[in-house]
């Protein structure tokens, strides 16, 4: 298992102990883009202002998995797109 699969239990461990994120949902996607392993984690912030004000303790985990990852097509190699629950009618 790679390194950074390893550490997300204890992130997620760590953003909830904080109470910077909501309990549910949380969820943990992997696919592949251009040969290479892509993740995508799933969950709720408190408010729009949490990922803003993390203390030092999450900005470690943020540093560590910086230096996992890679930027891709311009983008960071991690990104917190602000995004809304819809419900299909």
């Amino acid at each position: 298992m790679p390194e950074f699969l390893k550490l997300m239990p204890a992130y997620w461990a760590a953003l909830r102990a904080e109470h910077l994120v909501l309990d549910a949902p949380h969820v943990m996607l992997q696919g592949e883009e251009n040969g290479k392993p892509v993740f995508f984690e799933v969950f709720s912030w408190r408010d729009h202002d949490a990922p803003e004000h993390v203390p030092p303790a999450i900005q470690q985990y943020w540093d560590r998995i910086n230096r996992m990852v890679e930027s891709r097509d311009g983008h960071p190699g991690i990104e917190f797109p602000e995004m809304k629950l819809v419900t299909p009618r």
